[in-house]
């Protein structure tokens, strides 16, 4: 596990969202989803095993952090929680 501000520079960001650099980051190889924010305890699941399943490049990896980043500033900005459009 890691701290998010060791994988992303971006200061300004961190600036706005105090905390959102310690939000802890990990990495498991055997989660099959791509991602997870995990808001009950502040964290970030990203997972290896759905990435090389689907052969997702270095490029998705990095879009879905983006994107579970984004969970974790709707959380700090008391913003509901994401969902499915599909029923």
């Amino acid at each position: 596990m890691i701290k998010l501000s060791e994988l992303v520079e971006w200061d300004q960001l961190f600036f706005a969202y105090p905390g959102l650099e310690n939000i802890d980051v990990t990495i498991d190889p055997n989660y099959r989803a791509e991602g997870s924010y995990i808001k009950e305890v502040a964290s970030i699941q990203l997972g290896l095993g759905g990435f090389v399943e689907r052969d997702l490049s270095e490029k998705d990896t990095v879009s879905t952090l983006i994107h579970e980043m984004q969970h974790a500033i709707d959380t700090i900005d008391g913003n509901p929680g994401g969902f499915s459009t599909s029923s």
